[in-house]
C-alpha cells in the first residue's frame, strides 16, 4: 500500500463527514489521486486501509448532526425496486434506528463486489455520469 495516502488522511482535520468524505472518497480525493484507474480502486477497497477509512466516515457520521445541504448541494436519486426490498430496507432501518435515507447512504457508500452485480443490467432512463453536478 501507498504509505502516503495514510500520511495524508492523518493530516486531514475535519470533523464533518461529508468534508471527510469528498477529501478522501470523493471525485479527485485521495483515493482516486492514488488510485487513478477503477481496477487500482478495486484493488485498494480489499486493503485493511480502506475498512479503516470506512470505520473513521462511520463514526463521523455518529457524531456529525450538521445540515449536508449547508456544506455541499445535495442531489436527489430515484430507484426503482420491489417491494420486498423496500420492506427489507425499512426493517433493516428500523432495527438499527436510523432513517431509511441514513442506511441507504450507507449502502450506497460501501464496497461492491462485483461478482455479485448481473453482468447483463442494461441502462435505462437518464444515464449517469459521475461528472454530474
Amino acid at each position: 500500500m501507498d504509505i502516503l495516502i495514510k500520511e495524508e488522511v492523518e493530516q486531514i482535520e475535519t470533523t464533518l463527514w461529508v468534508d471527510f468524505y469528498k477529501q478522501v472518497f470523493g471525485p479527485g480525493g485521495l483515493i482516486q489521486k492514488h488510485y487513478p484507474s477503477f481496477e487500482d480502486q478495486l484493488w485498494f477497497q480489499e486493503h485493511p486501509y480502506w475498512l479503516e477509512l470506512q470505520e473513521k466516515l462511520a463514526r463521523l457520521r455518529e457524531t456529525d448532526e450538521s445540515k449536508i445541504s449547508l456544506i455541499e448541494p445535495e442531489r436527489t436519486i430515484t430507484v426503482r425496486l420491489p417491494k420486498s426490498i423496500h420492506i427489507n430496507l425499512n426493517r433493516e432501518a428500523n432495527a438499527l434506528k436510523i432513517s431509511l435515507n441514513g442506511l441507504c447512504v450507507t449502502k450506497l457508500m460501501s464496497k461492491i463486489n462485483k461478482t455479485t452485480v448481473p453482468k447483463n443490467l442494461s441502462v435505462r432512463g437518464r444515464r449517469s455520469s459521475c461528472l454530474a453536478t
